[in-house]
């Protein structure tokens, strides 16, 4: 497309948020604005990791699209203090009001009413350098729990890094005179060389390790998140189904297959406890009242 607008799986947002960490461990994005090498990178390495064919107006719109929600997410978590946290979704637990109201003053953040922001330490490594994680409350219903404590990331000052770091120039070669009998290098010039760039391999060895961090936590949290959702999902849904002693192929495991095909319906229905429950929330199509037909 010409503007740039293409889309975007989360995976491939994944790919490409842990590709511009990559970029900038190797200084080719810094103060939040990839260089031209940046764009050639990450269009080389979209390709290499997930097979996507990507343009350099279609990687602006994805970074400008990523950066946008991000600052939504931040915006919106700062206004949300004391609010639940859906136990399974992390989602925010607010009513129609509050949404409407915070939408009202940051239009797009109601796109965050089901799901928070995904891949939330990659945006933020990229995209801010700080991390405030409030402590929420329990789901408003639901037993009290105790505060969790923030979460502390490590943080990368990529201007910082940036300003401190500079390649040290190719050693010239030596000249005639250099190699001359009686000539020695001046041994402070020696001394105050190899201390400096001794300080600046410290300095990138330094960034990397805290990107390799970043990465081992990315890897947890999407395990993390990939269990949770294999907890919730259409397979873990018929397997209680068929638990509850419902015949592959009966009517209860087929109208089970068709009300699951919608997220939120497997969500509802395996926090039910009791089978019988859960055969009622499949007779009445999620809904609670019966459509008057038999089994």
């Amino acid at each position: 497309m010409g503007d740039g607008r293409s889309r975007w799986t989360d995976m491939e947002v994944r790919v490409f948020l842990e590709s511009c960490l990559e970029e900038m461990a190797a200084f080719t994005i810094t103060s939040n604005s990839p260089k031209p090498q940046a764009w050639q990178n990450l269009i080389h390495k979209m390709y290499t990791k997930c097979k996507k064919k990507v343009n350099k107006a279609q990687l602006e719109y994805i970074w400008g699209q990523c950066k946008k929600r991000y600052n939504r997410w931040v915006w919106l978590e700062s206004h949300a203090s004391g609010l639940g946290r859906d136990p399974h979704t992390s989602a925010i637990v607010a009513d129609d009001e509050w949404w409407e109201s915070k939408n009202a003053q940051n239009k797009g953040v109601l796109s965050f009413r089901n799901d928070p922001l995904k891949h939330i330490d990659l945006h933020h490594t990229v995209f801010s350098g700080h991390t405030v994680v409030g402590n929420h409350s329990a789901v408003a219903g639901a037993a009290p729990q105790a505060p969790q404590g923030a979460v502390q990331w490590q943080t990368i000052d990529m201007a910082q890094l940036a300003a401190a770091y500079r390649p040290p120039p190719p050693t010239p070669p030596p000249t005639a005179a250099d190699r001359g009998k009686g000539k020695r290098p001046a041994a402070n010039t020696t001394a105050s060389g190899s201390s400096s760039k001794k300080s600046r391999s410290d300095s990138a060895g330094l960034a990397l390790e805290r990107i390799a961090d970043i990465r081992e936590q990315s890897y947890q949290s999407r395990v993390a998140q990939m269990e949770a959702e294999k907890s919730m999902g259409l397979d873990a849904c018929m397997e209680l189904v068929e638990n509850d002693g419902h015949e592959i192929g009966g009517s209860v495991w087929y109208a089970a297959c068709a009300l699951f095909r919608d997220p939120f319906n497997c969500k509802c229905f395996v926090r039910i406890k009791d089978a019988a429950r859960r055969l009622e929330f499949i007779r009445t199509g999620g809904t609670g009242q019966s459509s008057g037909g038999t089994w």
